[in-house]
């Protein structure tokens, strides 16, 4: 018994027999009506004909070869195309910096057979797992070997496909396409590490209005000369510069120093650099990334760690204008 459930039959793709005490059925295939239930981190209960199955969810290190052609057959059948083909458009979306996109997409699958999913917070599906696992490496690949990112997601093909087992290999996040889904993969399976990202590294693109005191000094400061400004906490939205840089850093806060420079005629320059602070990865709604408001459906919470990530580093930033609107 299992979540209440006696366990029917497992299919798998071998000799018929029997295994571990349930018979194995080598005849079954995926119908046009089938249903899913996951019902658990065990098993997905799968009825179909009349008949009901389970369907392994791989809760080894990695997915077996047998068990991605059943996860691909029950790709095709809740996709309606070939599975080759629905991993190259999740391909297409990472390399065209939307890997959580393609996450997103998945998602929208899976959660699609868990309207009987029990309340466990846990992400149970083998296929779905396996895909975060694969982004999560392919920001390890990208950050300490400075790969594009097909040539990540290459390596992670040669090395660890079907791999289930989340590991950090670094603590820094590359700033790109995969960044959203390893700190995702690391909020989930991790034991709250503290993670970095480069300041330049995630598409910061200042303007004067969003630096309240260089607005107010545009403004207010008529005669020229040379002005030090300085302002120690600065609220920013980081997804108005990058929809990836969004969908984990969410809203931050930034540290600006440097010099404001007004001439005789009225025109302006303001040489600086901006810092930022160690940012919390977690569920507060009032911080919430994009990634966990788009994984998060019907009212159902992931179980996580939450983590700092330390944002290092320093951008200059020089930013020029005339008169005294700050608004470009």
């Amino acid at each position: 018994m299992k979540n209440g459930l006696t366990l029917p039959p497992i299919v798998t793709r071998g000799t018929t027999g029997n295994s571990g005490g349930f018979t194995v059925d080598t005849g079954f295939r995926w119908g046009t009506y089938a249903t899913a239930d996951w019902q658990g981190a065990g098993e997905a209960i799968i009825t179909n004909g009349g008949q009901t199955y389970s369907l392994p969810l791989s809760g080894g290190p990695t997915i077996s070869t047998a068990d991605m052609d059943m996860f691909h057959a029950w790709l095709e059948m809740k996709s309606g195309i070939k599975a080759f083909t629905y991993e190259l458009q999740m391909v297409s979306k990472a390399i065209n910096n939307d890997a959580l996109g393609g996450i997103r997409d998945l998602w929208k699958i899976t959660e699609s057979d868990n309207y009987l999913l029990n309340s466990a917070a846990i992400i149970s599906h083998g296929y779905f797992k396996n895909k975060i696992i694969n982004f999560s490496l392919a920001d390890s690949f990208a950050a300490q070997q400075k790969l594009s990112s097909i040539e990540a997601l290459i390596k992670v093909s040669s090395t660890s496909q079907y791999n289930l087992n989340y590991e950090i290999q670094t603590t820094e996040l590359s700033g790109g396409t995969f960044s959203p889904v390893k700190a995702f993969a690391h909020y989930l399976w991790s034991n709250g590490e503290r993670m970095k990202v480069n300041i330049n590294n995630i598409g910061l693109n200042v303007s004067a209005n969003e630096l309240p005191l260089l607005a107010n000094t545009i403004r207010s400061t008529k005669e020229a000369g040379t002005y030090y400004l300085s302002d120690p906490k600065i609220p920013y939205a980081t997804i108005n510069d990058s929809k990836v840089t969004g969908a984990y850093l969410g809203r931050i806060t930034l540290k600006m120093e440097g010099n404001f420079t007004r001439d005789n005629q009225g025109a302006w320059v303001f040489d600086s650099f901006v810092k930022a602070y160690a940012d919390t990865y977690d569920f507060d709604a009032s911080n919430r990334s994009t990634a966990l408001e788009t994984l998060t459906t019907a009212g159902r919470v992931f179980s996580g760690t939450h983590y700092e990530i330390d944002i290092f580093g320093e951008q200059k930033i020089r930013l020029n204008g005339v008169g005294y609107n700050p608004s470009p």
